[in-house]
């Protein structure tokens, strides 16, 4: 049976970018708290991103890895995504039937990039403040394509799956504010356009996936507070439609 290609998540009937994700509730508490003690017997190869501040990846983020260095992220993919399938790949599998479900087509991974990887926060004061940037995801400019010549840059997908949060919660901020309706979206003209505009704020759940469009401004919502023992543990990941599939990477 032909699967029905959907509304892209984040783009309405005008094809207009917009701030609200898709959700789809995927893991119930018991299988979060089983990914985040497996999450955390890794705890030895998580990545410390911010000298003397607890926040880690597991996994090669494009965002950060590519960005300082395409051989590094491509040397960081070998070594975790075994890791990743072996150990959280009934997790992986959960996600990419949602995002096909979601998109209607086949989701797929990403033959030259990263798997999905872990975002963890542990109790730290700086995430009681909104300090993460503001941006538009663009991380299929740092990957090769040249193996999926049919891939269509103006539709791209980001997702979140929490595992674990601080007992005061967190969540995604996105303005109503489209990468189309900036010429330059320079780090100035980003923080001049949220100027005196308060963001939409969309709490996230455990064991919920929520899917929005790259292309819409963000940012990683802080907590209200981080209590000693709180955590912050989340899967990350991107997509790129091709054709009748979806591929999928971090």
């Amino acid at each position: 049976m032909r699967v029905e290609r959907r509304p892209i998540p984040g783009i309405d009937e005008d094809r207009r970018f917009t701030p609200h994700p898709v959700r789809r509730q995927l893991l119930d508490h018991d299988h979060c708290a089983a990914a985040a003690e497996e999450l955390i017997a890794f705890r030895s190869q998580w990545i410390r991103q911010i000298p003397r501040v607890p926040f880690f990846t597991f996994g090669a983020a494009s965002y950060l890895d590519a960005v300082r260095s395409p051989a590094r992220y491509l040397e960081l993919a070998a070594q975790f995504n075994p890791l990743l399938r072996a150990h959280f790949g009934w997790l992986l599998d959960e996600v990419s039937r949602a995002i096909s479900r979601a998109c209607g087509v086949t989701a797929a991974w990403h033959p030259h990039a990263a798997l999905p990887g872990f975002h963890v926060y542990l109790a730290h004061a700086l995430f009681s403040l909104p300090v993460a940037s503001i941006h538009f995801d663009k991380q299929y400019l740092l990957l090769d394509w040249r193996d999926i010549p049919d891939a269509d840059f103006s539709q791209p997908l980001s997702f979140t799956l929490p595992i674990a949060l601080p007992e005061a919660g967190g969540g995604l901020n996105m303005w109503d504010i489209g990468e189309e309706q900036l010429a330059r979206p320079s780090r100035q003209a980003l923080l001049a356009a949220v100027r005196g505009k308060p963001p939409d704020f969309h709490p996230y759940t455990l064991g919920e996936l929520v899917i929005h469009s790259g292309r819409v401004l963000h940012q990683v919502a802080p907590s209200t507070r981080m209590s000693a023992g709180d955590r912050r543990m989340t899967l990350q990941g991107h997509g790129v439609i091709a054709g009748n599939r979806i591929y999928l990477y971090w």
